[in-house]
């Protein structure tokens, strides 16, 4: 739960690079015409157009290691395959600096500063779609954004189509096969264990945000963000065998609003030491500015839990709960919790 206190959106341009000025080997940000970087002076998103067909990668780099390999970018919709043959038509860059608190949490003060870069993309029969892609010093993340119904007079080559549901994301992320990896079987109440493995041992299956990867001496943890109900949760598929874990949606159609633009939730990597991994806010700092407004009432506190002393029909109980109720006043602990059921 955040108040925001501040947001300055700077427009200039000093800190997404490649945009074909300098192709030296060895000078950060270099393109190959069809490759950018953005970087805030920590892990960095290297983004590729492919020109053979038209596809998009992400891969995040620290420096020379690659902790994310160039992994699948797009999206499909109703209207359009808005995975291949695209092509740039635009790319703005700016700088995004926030300062929010927050009641409880691992900062009650939070800083944010990001390099924002926007890839407006077209496909076939002009539908577009903005790739919008963040780095901050302890991750990168990135997001969808579709215009909505009948064009956002971007452009005269096209609609802005892509409208419509959408039917899957092509997004994914490709580690290292060998890298050690703590996952969690999927589940609705995201409740399973997490188990050591690799990321390509792991079996064939579903699993949960987060899931955590070790590429080196770094970690990489891929969660998501910024996730408000207009758009399903997701989860990451996995072959047995493969280093590639892809973005697959709760719900497979989900419809389009056809009177403004649908921003995806963020796909989120926060990498760096386990220090950082385990301290990073990226997650909140992504999220747009909490609605409520008056948090007087929030006060953290101890709290008495029933769910083990009879599981659903122990929350059903009046006389159970009244039980908990005095132990926790008895032990001057603030919270009984009643729980699902």
């Amino acid at each position: 739960m955040t108040a925001l206190a501040g947001v300055l959106c700077l427009g200039t341009p000093a800190v997404a690079q490649g945009d074909g000025s300098d192709t030296r080997p060895g000078v950060p940000g270099r393109t190959d015409g069809s490759a950018w970087t953005v970087s805030r002076g920590g892990p960095a998103a290297a983004v590729r157009l492919d020109p053979a067909d038209g596809s998009v990668t992400l891969a995040v780099r620290d420096g020379s290691r690659t902790l994310v390999e160039p992994s699948p970018v797009g999206i499909v919709t109703e209207g359009a395959d808005l995975t291949r043959g695209l092509r740039l038509v635009d790319r703005e860059d700016r700088r995004i600096a926030e300062r929010y608190t927050t009641v409880v949490g691992k900062e009650r003060r939070r800083t944010v500063d990001m390099a924002e870069s926007r890839f407006t993309l077209r496909g076939e029969g002009g539908a577009r779609v903005d790739l919008v892609v963040r780095a901050a010093d302890d991750g990168v993340a990135y997001r969808y954004v579709l215009p909505g119904g009948g064009g956002d007079g971007g452009g005269d080559d096209g609609d802005g189509g892509g409208s419509g549901a959408v039917l899957r994301e092509a997004s994914g992320f490709v580690l290292p096969g060998d890298a050690p990896a703590r996952l969690s079987d999927y589940s609705v109440n995201y409740e399973q264990p997490y188990d050591g493995t690799t990321a390509a041992g792991a079996e064939s299956g579903q699993y949960a945000y987060p899931a955590l990867f070790q590429v080196g001496d770094e970690h990489v943890l891929l969660s998501e963000a910024d996730v408000d109900g207009r758009y399903p949760a997701s989860r990451v598929v996995h072959t047995a065998g493969s280093g590639r874990y892809d973005v697959a949606l709760a719900d497979p159609s989900v419809p389009a609003p056809s009177d403004g633009p649908l921003a995806t939730p963020w796909r989120t990597v926060i990498a760096g030491d386990l220090a950082t991994v385990t301290e990073s806010t990226l997650v909140d700092d992504l999220a747009p500015p909490s609605r409520v407004a008056d948090t007087s009432w929030i006060r953290p506190g101890t709290v008495a839990w029933s769910w083990l002393a009879g599981f659903g029909a122990a929350q059903r109980s009046l006389e159970t709960q009244q039980r908990f109720v005095d132990y926790a006043a008895a032990h001057g602990w603030e919270y009984s919790l009643v729980d699902d059921g």
